[in-house]
């Protein structure tokens, strides 16, 4: 089992591969989540890897969560976040999308770590 060391130092090493500081990453989260109390909260979950799977979900999964009906709807009377786990590499391919920058300006994302072993 990991100590707290060995989680801070993975996930300094995953922001320093996605080009982040800490303080982007905190600030991206809490101007994102101002919202109003009443509203219900949906945290959406996606578990990605492997060059195929990446790609179905940027060129199909994504774009059916960008469908007027799914998540634009569920902003509009929600507070919703999105957790992506992935790979370190995939997470660096899912980033570089124009389809995922669209996401991320209607809510905040984060990427964690999924560790692939053989």
């Amino acid at each position: 089992m990991k100590n707290m060391k060995e989680y801070r130092e993975q996930f300094e090493g995953i922001l320093l591969e996605l080009g982040l500081t800490e303080h982007e990453v905190e600030k991206q989260i809490v101007s994102k989540s101002e919202v109003a109390e009443d509203k219900e909260r949906f945290n959406l979950v996606a578990a990605v890897w492997g060059q195929e799977y990446t790609k179905f979900f940027l060129e199909t999964a994504l774009p059916c969560m960008l469908s007027q009906k799914n998540l634009p709807y569920l902003i509009e009377h929600a507070t919703v976040s999105l957790d992506i786990f992935t790979s370190r590499n995939d997470a660096l391919t899912i980033k570089s999308s124009p389809i995922y920058q669209a996401v991320k300006e209607l809510c905040p994302v984060r990427f964690l770590s999924l560790t692939i072993r053989p």
